[in-house]
């Protein structure tokens, strides 16, 4: 692996949503409408994978609320305002974790 970068959703319902990079940009393209999320307002995070300096990953992450129209189609990308819009510890660890998951490493050390 070299850079990989991953895309989560974080739904109303509490749940985490991931798409593939090729799904994620259908979606911000506007080739590929998500009816589930019409008239919404949602918390995205994107984490970059970095492992090209041997066993080393670097994580870098971004948080943005994405916009949906009334049929599901991405409107536009905000950063986050109000406290709704804000992503709590636990969301973002379990993010990163899932990221992490194929990364074959069992060792994690946070800097």
């Amino acid at each position: 692996m070299n850079t990989e970068v991953k895309h989560f959703v974080l739904t109303p319902d509490g749940d985490v949503r991931e798409f593939s990079a090729d799904a994620a940009a259908r979606v911000a393209s506007g080739q590929f409408r998500l009816p589930e999320y019409a008239s919404s307002r949602l918390r995205y995070v994107q984490i970059s994978l970095d492992q090209s300096n041997g066993h080393e990953i670097r994580v870098q992450t971004g948080i943005a609320c994405l916009r949906f129209d009334d049929h599901g189609a991405f409107s536009g990308a905000e950063a986050p305002e109000g406290d709704n819009d804000q992503v709590d510890p636990f969301e973002y660890d379990a993010c990163i974790q899932w990221a992490l998951r194929e990364t074959g490493s069992s060792e994690l050390v946070v800097h």
